[in-house]
């Protein structure tokens, strides 16, 4: 790829916050549920499963096609009633064990941040925009507490509130803002999607000239704290700590606080000395994926103490675009221009599951923005399924020998720059 490793990976960052990303509180009265039916509709899957290549010319990994099951299950898709009266509809997290699934919807009745379960059609309309043609929502839900960031222009992330909501109770909080200059001009923040985890969220906003600071509240008390501050890049939980990257004069490394005393602390073992980490994941488990500087190389280890190992190096053209996300049984990584895949780490094979390159993946939940998913939809209709092992089949054949993007790194190790 051509330019500089720095410039590609600050716009790699770009593109894989605003992949995941981001008024005044109404309160308890800003929840009205209601339990309309969903019934769930199937679809063409052609244009997911469009022809790919057996193998790459140089990659470990081999590209297959869904097998029937999948097929079926990919093929699915959702979309409120048309009573419900919505014209548009973004998801902003994958649904829960429960069905609960985080939108951003506009239409007749309401135009703000919800909550809908795909499973019993029950809705909960959480928090309405003031200003529904340029407000924008991200964030998560955990399960209890919805946390996200409403940003109030078309032009920047960087004029920015943050709310939380409490499912049990229905209360609304107002928790932050973004924090501006004497003249009123917000300070710039990474495009980055506040993150939730157990009760707790975090998120990196601008505290003054080329600083931010990377903020943590307790979703059941309110109370926030600052973690850093400083250049701070992505975050994300793993466990009971908090990891992200930390720009340096020589490219990234990835730091580690403790969630309680947020004092430094060692990171997997796998991550130790990493530098030029353009995108990385952690599951619950301890298992953990990265792309690396070249945008091209995808590593993969299966525990936190495990050396990582090559799994996919792309061609050029079908280099990474936007963040890893990584299921119970595999990683979803999307390619530039050429859709989605999932990776069965059991067996190192992949299949495209969708064309789009909007997802998001919550343990084996699956939903993707495949807006000519049904061409016949009144709204743009989603997929949701779920991915579990043996999905991908067998590869045809054995891919070629990998060669090195980089002819004196050995094809077991990153890649030089990945720093491990």
């Amino acid at each position: 790829m051509s330019g500089t490793p720095n410039i590609r990976i600050l716009a790699a960052l770009a593109t894989a916050v605003l992949m995941g990303a981001s008024g005044c509180s109404t309160g308890a009265s800003g929840a009205r549920p209601t339990t309309p039916s969903v019934t769930p509709t199937t679809a063409s899957t052609s244009q997911a499963h469009s022809p790919v290549p057996a193998a790459w010319p140089d990659s470990p990994m081999c590209v297959v096609g869904a097998n029937p099951a999948l097929e079926k299950r990919i093929g699915k898709v959702w979309a409120p009633p048309a009573s419900a009266g919505i014209e548009d509809l973004t998801e902003h997290d994958a649904p829960d064990d429960a069905g609960w699934l985080f939108l951003e919807e506009r239409g007749k009745h309401f135009a703000g941040v919800s909550l809908w379960n795909v499973k019993t059609g029950e809705q909960r309309r959480v928090h309405k925009f003031a200003d529904p043609r340029s407000y924008q929502a991200g964030g998560g839900f955990d399960g209890r507490y919805l946390f996200w960031q409403e940003s109030h222009s078309l032009e920047s992330f960087d004029d920015f509130s943050l709310y939380s909501y409490d499912i049990q109770t229905g209360k609304t909080s107002h928790l932050a803002d973004s924090i501006g200059d004497a003249k009123g001009n917000s300070y710039p923040s990474p495009l980055a999607n506040p993150v939730i985890s157990g009760g707790f969220g975090a998120w990196v906003q601008g505290v003054g000239p080329g600083v931010s600071a990377l903020k943590l509240v307790d979703l059941r008390t309110g109370q926030i704290r600052t973690a850093r501050q400083g250049r701070i890049g992505p975050v994300q939980f793993v466990g009971d700590k908090l990891i992200f990257v930390e720009p340096q004069s020589e490219g990234f490394r990835l730091v580690a606080l403790d969630l309680h005393s947020l004092k430094a602390v060692p990171g997997p073992t796998a991550l130790d000395g990493a530098r030029n980490v353009a995108f990385f994941k952690v599951s619950p488990d301890g298992k953990i994926a990265y792309i690396d500087q070249t945008l091209r190389q995808l590593w993969f280890s299966n525990g936190p103490d495990r050396a990582p190992k090559l799994v996919a190096q792309l061609p050029e053209e079908f280099g990474f675009q936007g963040a890893l996300e990584m299921s119970d049984s595999g990683i979803i990584y999307a390619s530039q221009g050429h859709g989605s895949y999932f990776i069965d780490v059991s067996t190192g094979n992949a299949v495209k599951i969708t064309d789009s390159q909007n997802f998001f993946v919550k343990g084996s939940h699956v939903v993707t923005n495949d807006a000519n998913s049904d061409k016949g939809a009144a709204i743009t209709t989603l997929r949701i399924f779920d991915l579990a092992k043996g999905d991908v089949q067998a590869c045809p054949k054995t891919p070629a020998p990998l060669r090195d993007l980089v002819p004196s790194t050995a094809s077991t190790q990153p890649s030089a720059g990945a720093g491990t």
